[in-house]
């Protein structure tokens, strides 16, 4: 029975481990968001998911402004400070469950937001940019904007089997590049004329 009870025990310890270094293998070390390697299979598994259920998915990029002068004026100590109060924001403005919100590289953040459409992506976009406004972090390195500024680039598709889940990112990323060419500091919508916003 002793032995029994030392076995289940063991495996108990076990199974946590292996809980632990499933998270451990998914999460950024840095923010503790989700890294790369988890946001692109989670994005995948959710596109054929709704690509049976007829669902919308957005996706929703995000790169901080002129993050390398940051870093050249303030030190990379001081830019992981700035990525981690970034990431509190994101945390505190994407709740759903279903929600993701990943590192994806560098400066750069990601979202994945099942049954979700453009304006509802929207929403989370304007929620996360007031919560870093109120935050005010200084960015000295800016010419005209003094505190640390994000830019936003959105894609939102109902998902087919037969089409690539990555072009959602692609798209993503196309906006990106269109908002930050536009002045940064704000979102592009891949595809749409919807309204861009500045503060």
């Amino acid at each position: 029975m002793a032995i029994a009870i030392h076995q289940a025990e063991l495996y108990g310890q076990l199974a946590q481990a292996n809980q632990e270094l499933n998270r451990l293998a998914r999460t950024d070390a840095l923010t503790q968001l989700a890294n790369r390697r988890w946001l692109d299979e989670y994005l995948r598994q959710e596109w054929y998911r709704l690509a049976r259920l007829g669902h919308p998915l957005s996706v929703v990029l995000i790169d901080v402004d002129h993050f390398k002068a940051y870093n050249d004026t303030y030190g990379h100590a001081a830019g992981d400070q700035v990525l981690s109060a970034i990431d509190r924001s994101i945390k505190t403005s994407v709740r759903r469950s279903t929600d993701l919100a990943a590192r994806y590289g560098g400066e750069e953040f990601a979202l994945v937001l099942p049954n979700t459409e453009t304006a509802g992506a929207l929403q989370v976009v304007e929620t996360i940019r007031q919560t870093l406004q109120k935050l005010a972090l200084p960015h000295g390195a800016q010419a005209h904007q003094p505190f640390v500024t994000l830019s936003f680039g959105l894609a939102t598709q109902t998902p087919t089997p037969t089409e690539p889940w990555e072009q959602l990112m692609h798209q993503a990323d196309i906006a990106l590049y269109a908002a930050k060419a536009k002045g940064r500091n704000r979102y592009d919508v891949f595809g749409t004329q919807w309204p861009n916003s500045t503060t």
